[in-house]
């Protein structure tokens, strides 16, 4: 389930390290609205979270990202160390 407008704004806000009270005063509405949004959020995120297929499908790709990024550290030092094999050729 994707979030509402509201819910994506509140988002953004909490990103940015706004307190549910600033949100409130900002938008014009109850702290408690606030919050009862950033609830239902949680819930979205958890039932998210706990679904098993998704659950595998992040699994996998959290693996997949682990071993690029070894990969991607390996080529790097690689390609650093060879630069130190080649032979320098006098300067003029």
């Amino acid at each position: 389930m994707g979030l509402t407008p509201r819910e994506k704004e509140i988002e953004r806000m909490v990103r940015r390290g706004w307190t549910s009270r600033e949100i409130a005063d900002h938008l014009g509405i109850a702290r408690r609205t606030v919050e009862a949004h950033r609830l239902n959020m949680r819930r979205r995120q958890r039932t998210v979270r706990e679904d098993p297929d998704l659950k595998r499908s992040l699994e996998s790709l959290r693996r997949r990202v682990s071993r690029l990024a070894a990969e991607l550290a390996h080529l790097r030092n690689a390609a650093g160390a060879r630069h130190l094999l080649r032979p320098t050729s006098p300067r003029r």
